[in-house]
């Protein structure tokens, strides 16, 4: 039977731009400075909820009413629900706001209401609206966008048949966007009987979800509890785990006996023969949250059970998490997995992380030996959500996304994109699964390129002689402005040239202790491997710029006396042309805190020209340009002198 996509009929309130979302930030704005003893948003967001409680709880308000009538229906209501779901309210909590303050909210809320043509999840655009700094999780908790959460949700079509869980719950999100996704499929009848099941470990976050969730299915004995999920829980029970766990390098996720329980939290060593990562007696020092979350999932689902789940790029495509993609492949099916956005988690200029994440979507197997027949669908999603400060864009990647997936969740035929293509499960390449290290684009182009080139990857460069790759040093931030040398930073590399202006400089003293490692000479080129968008820069060395110290995120990359007819400037040219540039950035993938290149620069193929003398001629006028640029530096600082002395 084809599947509905209800990504497209569940409405979503966009962050900025038309008039309900108008509504809910002039609501934030007036109570900013209206409510009398209430500033954080935070506080205002429970205060906005209580009434909306409130609002849900009996017939209509008449907006007609005046500040105190509203005010007292108000409060009367809320004693009711306080005594009804003691659970969420203490006996003696009020409401805090003003009377006028609270008409403000009750008409603004029936404005929304009124102006939507389906049920719709207000909180979520509540929390999306007054969300910042004061009210993110901690522990590397970030509210998931509600773009990407109906995306998620839909990607899996719940039944209402179904156990479902979220163990990093947060405000319940992912619960009721799935008790939506069954209201509109299967009629609003089945909320009250749906299998629930929320856990987090902060009470706050636990109490609103309750209110979230009570509010959204008319269920009064909702299952969200304050616990911490890695220490204790029942493996095999659920059919659906749909969720985004915390995440950070830095985070003690567990300690003692608890860490004892995790496969993933011991060390696992990589076995010569195979390939494959096995798991050793020996416990990591500590093992990031993200990384737990995903086994606790695993064994929480039933066999043939889904994990939906949010996860940092950068634990299935970082050389630090190979044995996660090993543990996954081992125990689950990969169905799909979706690349988001660099900024989906920027919900404002300072609030949010910059952390590139992808929506994974396994099934649980029944025995670890079975092997993975189906191919694995990918896409990559370059627009949705947000831009890098926050603010709404109208490009949105993830509803063609959807539509492929059904067809190739049903079977059909559908032309393959970025946004929808397949990779079978042995062509997974060192452990990899982010989309975007498979850029499908570049297939077809790289077998144009190989017709017309002899393609020499860099690591066989290196294994010839031909060329030799170093990486530079940290001197760390006392050392900065100690003396006259120049302190090579990615952002003094620029349109082959090492810039004339560097931002630090360090001392004779620390250059001497560094000069006989780095050994800066002419002719080396500079390659940024690690940041963010600076990544595959190059800058060439000139007699002017050998006396310099280089950091720890570049590459030093040096040409030798070969037989492919190789030279510093030829080589430039080849690593500067859009084919190598193209590779540089599907390789680049997501560590824990910035994006590096990493070991994966030697996977680079160089296309060689078959004509010698094509080559010879592409580093002449390389040369010709480098020449100009040096020059061009020269005059420069010759004229600041003249100037400075004029």
């Amino acid at each position: 039977m084809q599947q509905r996509n209800l990504f497209s009929e569940i409405e979503v309130l966009p962050l900025t731009g038309g008039e309900p979302v108008q509504v809910i930030h002039d609501i934030r704005n007036y109570l900013a400075g209206q409510a009398h003893g209430i500033t954080r948003d935070s506080a205002i967001l429970e205060e906005v909820i209580k009434v909306y409680f409130c609002i849900k709880h009996g017939s209509e308000i008449k907006s007609s009413l005046d500040d105190v009538e509203i005010a007292k229906e108000v409060r009367s209501r809320f004693k009711s629900i306080r005594e009804r779901f003691s659970s969420f309210y203490s006996a003696d909590e009020e409401i805090l706001l003003d009377p006028s303050s609270i008409r403000y909210v009750v008409v603004s809320l029936n404005r929304i209401e009124k102006g939507s043509k389906r049920k719709i999840d207000l909180v979520s655009h509540l929390y999306e609206a007054f969300i910042g700094e004061d009210i993110k999780g901690k522990d590397g908790q970030f509210f998931t966008p509600k773009v990407a959460v109906d995306f998620l949700v839909d990607i899996v079509s719940p039944s209402p048949k179904w156990e479902i869980a979220d163990t990093a719950c947060g405000s319940c999100s992912f619960l009721c966007a799935s008790a939506l996704y069954l209201a509109a499929t299967s009629g609003e009848d089945v909320l009250k009987k749906l299998k629930l099941t929320g856990i987090d470990k902060d009470n706050r976050l636990v109490r609103l979800a309750k209110i979230h969730l009570a509010l959204l299915t008319g269920n009064n004995s909702v299952d969200v509890r304050s616990e911490d999920s890695l220490k204790d829980f029942q493996e095999d029970k659920y059919d659906l785990i749909v969720t985004n766990p915390p995440f950070g390098s830095k985070i003690v996720a567990a300690v003692g006996e608890t860490q004892k329980r995790y496969q993933l939290a011991h060390k696992w060593v990589q076995d010569k023969t195979t390939g494959t990562y096995v798991k050793t007696n020996q416990l990591t020092d500590k093992t990031p949250p993200q990384v737990l979350f995903m086994e606790r999932n695993v064994r929480a689902l039933k066999a043939g059970g889904i994990l939906a789940t949010v996860v940092p790029e950068s634990l299935i495509s970082s050389k630090n998490y190979k044995h996660v993609v090993q543990y996954l492949i081992d125990n689950c099916y990969i169905d799909a997995v979706f690349g988001m956005p660099e900024s989906l988690f920027k919900i404002s200029g300072k609030g949010g992380t910059h952390t590139k994440t992808a929506l994974l979507v396994l099934r649980k197997k029944t025995d670890p030996s079975l092997k993975q027949e189906h191919p694995i669908f990918m896409a990559e999603a370059k627009w949705c959500g947000h831009d890098s400060r926050g603010n709404s864009i109208p490009k949105n990647d993830l509803p063609e996304m959807l539509v492929n997936y059904k067809k190739f969740a049903l079977g059909e035929t559908y032309k393959e994109t970025p946004l929808g293509f397949l990779l079978n499960i042995d062509e997974i390449d060192d452990l990899t699964l982010a989309p975007r290290y498979y850029d499908l684009d570049f297939k077809l182009y790289f077998e144009e390129v190989k017709r017309k080139n002899r393609l020499v990857t860099i690591h066989d460069l290196v294994n010839s002689g031909a060329l030799s790759i170093a990486t530079g040093d940290e001197v760390g931030k006392l050392s900065y402005g100690g003396g006259e040398i120049p302190y090579v930073r990615t952002s003094d590399i620029s349109n082959w040239e090492v810039k004339e202006d560097v931002k630090q400089r360090v001392s004779q003293e620390v250059y001497d202790s560094l000069s006989s490692k780095q050994a800066v000479q002419y002719g080396d080129i500079l390659l940024v491997k690690d940041g963010t968008y600076l990544i595959g820069t190059l800058g060439f060395v000139t007699d002017e710029d050998t006396k310099i110290v280089y950091q720890s995120h570049i590459y030093k990359l040096r040409v030798h006396e070969n037989d492919w007819g190789l030279n510093p400037f030829s080589l430039l040219a080849l690593l500067s042309s859009d084919f190598v540039q193209r590779q540089i950035k599907s390789k680049v993938l997501s560590q824990d805190i910035i994006d590096s290149l990493g070991r994966r620069i030697y996977d680079l193929a160089i296309p060689m020209p078959k004509d010698v003398e094509i080559l010879r001629e592409m580093a002449d006028q390389t040369k010709l340009i480098v020449d100009m640029k040096q020059k061009t530096k020269s005059r420069l600082r010759k004229l600041k002198v003249d100037a400075y002395f004029s």
